[in-house]
């Protein structure tokens, strides 16, 4: 049973939080019918809740997407409290190796503007073309820098290649600067993405979850479950990234030591040449 059979529309607006506690946050009832079940991935009885940013594509590997299992029967409390980082623009001045992080409108992925879960999963794309010449049939291409022409999807036949690789794609290789004496993964067995830089501004949602156990009183859904999620504080924490000491800072303080220690100034450095120059001067005229 779809939306249009049950005459709901899809909201075009996202709802946000009235308030804190449960009686203002976002409740859910869903119904398991665990009598549709054939293959599962996952030996239990539920639905898989995604977590992740409303920009961003759902990645595990990268760690932008949280996953919860919602077993039958059962209501979970699901509390969220956001971490908000942002950075100044004085920053955006700096070269990406030295800020390590970019802003969201310097760079475009195959998902949009720039955030690092977007970059990963298209540096991964890229590398299963490259390597088995297709690409999940999950994952869109309307973006994907390819000439659509050369992107086919994957099938039973691509299988053995995927399962080649599969290890090299759970698995990024660290940014450069890592202490990578002590890492065990190889180059080749991990996928580069040095490119992918962090995100300047970010927003990350620390989660906890409660589980309890629920009966429905509606015999059409036996195996119903509820899920709740709100936040119990009004306010988040905010992180702020900017420059401490930019170089024009470093001058005056080097130069405000110099005075302190030397009683100089750039005056006087002025006259040391001047006096430098007179000296050679005449030492040139003694010797003719």
């Amino acid at each position: 049973m779809g939306l249009k059979d049950t005459n709901t529309q899809v909201p075009k607006v996202s709802k946000q939080f009235t308030g804190i506690g449960v009686s203002n946050g976002l409740s859910v009832s869903i119904n398991i019918n665990a009598s549709d079940y054939f293959y599962t991935s996952l030996s239990a009885k539920g639905c898989m809740l995604k977590i992740f940013l409303p920009g961003d594509f759902p990645d595990l590997i990268s760690g932008s997407l949280r996953q919860i299992i919602v077993q039958e029967n059962s209501e979970v409390f699901l509390k969220v409290e956001p971490n908000v980082l942002q950075t100044y623009g004085q920053v955006r001045s700096l070269k990406k190796k030295q800020r390590k992080c970019k802003f969201s409108d310097e760079e475009k992925t195959a998902f949009g503007l720039y955030t690092s879960s977007n970059c990963f999963v298209t540096c991964k794309l890229t590398s299963m073309h490259f390597l088995c010449n297709c690409i999940p049939v999950v994952l869109p291409i309307a973006e994907f820098k390819i000439e659509k022409e050369d992107v086919m999807f994957c099938n039973l036949v691509d299988i053995p290649c995927l399962n080649r690789y599969q290890g090299k794609w759970l698995r990024y290789y660290p940014q450069e600067g890592a202490d990578l004496n002590e890492l065990s993964l190889d180059r080749e067995d991990s996928l580069s993405c040095s490119h992918c830089y962090p995100n300047c501004d970010d927003v990350t949602y620390s989660i906890d979850t409660n589980y309890f156990e629920f009966f429905s009183n509606n015999p059409q859904y036996p195996n119903q479950s509820r899920i709740h999620v709100f936040s119990n504080k009004a306010y988040s924490n905010l992180y702020k990234k900017f420059v401490t000491v930019t170089w024009y800072e470093a001058l005056s303080t080097f130069g405000g030591i110099v005075s302190i220690l030397l009683g100089v100034s750039i005056i006087n450095f002025v006259e040391i040449g001047i006096l430098v120059v007179k000296l050679f001067i005449n030492n040139c005229k003694i010797k003719k």
